[in-house]
C-alpha cells in the first residue's frame, strides 16, 4: 500500500487532490473503485473517465479537470504508469 503522495514521487507527477489517500491495487477505469489507481493512456478510454470510482487516475493534463477522482497529472502516463 502506498500513498498518492509517494505514487507522484516515484512517477515523476504533479499531484492533484489527498496526498494522505492510501492505495492499494491497480485497476481499469470502468473498473477501479475506492483505493485502487488507474491510468488514461489512450482517447479511447476517456469516455470512462467521467464515471470511474478510482480513489485516483495518472493522467495528461488536458484530461485532468474532467476527472472525478484525484490526479497524478504527467506528460506520459503510460510512462508514469510503469514507473
Amino acid at each position: 500500500m502506498a500513498t498518492l503522495s509517494e505514487l507522484a514521487a516515484q512517477a515523476g507527477a504533479e499531484l492533484r487532490g489527498d496526498p494522505d489517500c492510501r492505495i492499494r491495487r491497480v485497476a481499469t477505469l470502468q473498473h477501479a473503485g475506492p483505493g485502487e489507481i488507474s491510468f488514461l493512456g489512450n482517447a479511447k478510454y476517456r469516455r470512462f473517465l467521467a464515471t470511474t470510482r478510482a480513489s485516483a487516475v495518472i493522467l495528461a493534463d488536458e484530461n485532468a479537470a474532467a476527472c472525478p477522482s484525484a490526479a497524478l497529472v504527467c506528460a506520459n502516463p503510460y510512462l508514469a504508469f510503469a514507473r
